[in-house]
């Protein structure tokens, strides 16, 4: 678990944004404002998610499913006449396709929602808006997709290509060894697909909670809702702003939102023998986002992905975009390890890992196993194993937990 406040499906939002306000639908072409039907369904101004009833997810599930079904009756004819296509009239479309992930972040899960069909099909148009403009191009993913920092791996953690199933089973899982796994994911479609362009191309419009602040235990830490290409924008592809706070797409399930992503994964087998279906998160971020120590109460198995083919040269050796610097400890250090007082933090180091040394006496006995986490290579991290992450570089990982 990355922080406190968790939904069921592993999303996390502040606790203002269980309030669906009403208000943010679209005006129509003729200036009047939709009718109330976008009226809070959801109230809950502390609290976390999980106390809100699946049944009043399941209402506003329906509801976001009504305003959308209202709202591209108006725009049914715009649509459907390209001439016609304007402005305010792609605007209005950015606007439904909010409505639909608001229902989908915040509702209950249906069978065959019309949500994510509607929010696929009208991602282009809604792009458009945005792009009038100053359409994007090659360069606003350029920059810092080119850069990468070094880190030291000084205690290298075992690695394995692709361990049989009972041999990762009797040993890994049952014994809760950590290891790097190989060649597991290396015909995943994601690691030739997935890229800046192609994200914005299919989800450019798609809104996301995003994690403002170093880290998640810092009191300036907040989080707010944006779009993809706002996103990529304002906190991956902005360089030459170092005075800017990190901004982190951390633990979404951003490939149930958008299914078309979910097409270009396999799930490891691995994550099969537990006894409930895995749950994928997606971490995307700019280099220097960091997860705290902290440690998992399921089995988990963390892919990196690329968010880019290209390769850049270091002083001191070449890389390829999309790496994590990862540190582990074992259950039995956690002594040692500073765990966070505070109940909802219990999961989660005080310590700055890569901090000064003298500030964490206890940390520096402690030990730890470290590597390097490349596109196409896989770490499985068992239940209540301290892992410390750290991008290298701007960098798509997708996480498998299961119990």
């Amino acid at each position: 678990m990355h922080a406190p406040t968790v939904l069921p499906s592993g999303t996390r939002f502040p606790h203002h944004t269980a309030a669906v306000a009403s208000g943010w639908a679209p005006a129509s072409r003729g200036g009047a404002r939709a009718p109330p039907v976008a009226t809070p369904l959801i109230r809950s101004p502390q609290g976390h998610w999980k106390e809100i009833s699946l049944t009043w997810r399941l209402v506003f599930t329906w509801g976001s499913i009504a305003l959308v079904g209202l709202l591209l009756h108006r725009l049914r004819c715009g649509l459907l006449c390209p001439a016609a296509l304007s402005s305010s009239l792609l605007e209005e479309v950015g606007g439904v396709v909010r409505a639909c992930d608001r229902g989908l972040l915040m509702g209950a899960s249906v069978n065959n929602s019309p949500l994510h069909i509607a929010a696929a099909t009208l991602n282009h148009f809604a792009r458009m808006a945005a792009m009038l403009p100053r359409p994007f191009s090659a360069e606003d993913d350029e920059s810092p997709i080119t850069q990468a920092d070094a880190a030291s791996v000084s205690r290298p953690l075992t690695a394995a290509t692709c361990p049989a199933l009972d041999r990762f089973l009797l040993i890994n899982m049952e014994d809760a060894l950590p290891v790097k796994l190989l060649d597991v994911v290396s015909h995943w479609p994601a690691l030739k697909k997935w890229g800046l362009p192609y994200f914005r191309k299919v989800a450019g419009a798609r809104t996301v909670p995003v994690e403002v602040g170093a880290r998640y235990t810092d009191s300036s830490w907040y989080q707010r809702l944006m779009t993809l290409d706002e996103y990529f924008t304002q906190y991956v592809t902005c360089c030459g702003n170092e005075g800017r706070p990190t901004g982190y797409l951390a633990q979404h399930h951003l490939l149930d939102q958008v299914p078309q992503l979910m097409e270009d994964i396999v799930v490891p087998d691995y994550c099969h023998l537990g006894q409930q279906p895995p749950r994928i998160n997606a971490w995307v971020g700019p280099r220097g986002t960091v997860s705290p120590l902290h440690h998992d109460p399921d089995h988990n198995i963390l892919v990196q992905a690329s968010l880019s083919q290209r390769y850049t040269i270091l002083s001191d050796c070449t890389k390829v975009v999309g790496y994590k610097y990862i540190r582990l400890y074992a259950e039995d250090q956690s002594r040692l390890l500073y765990a966070h007082p505070d109940p909802l933090l219990g999961n989660t180091s005080q310590a700055d890992v890569e901090g000064p040394a003298e500030a964490w006496p206890l940390l520096q006995k402690a030990e730890y196993q470290d590597l390097v986490l490349g596109p196409g290579e896989a770490l499985y991290i068992p239940p209540r194993c301290w892992h410390y992450v750290r991008s290298l570089s701007t960098s798509f990982s997708v996480s498998f937990w299961w119990a």
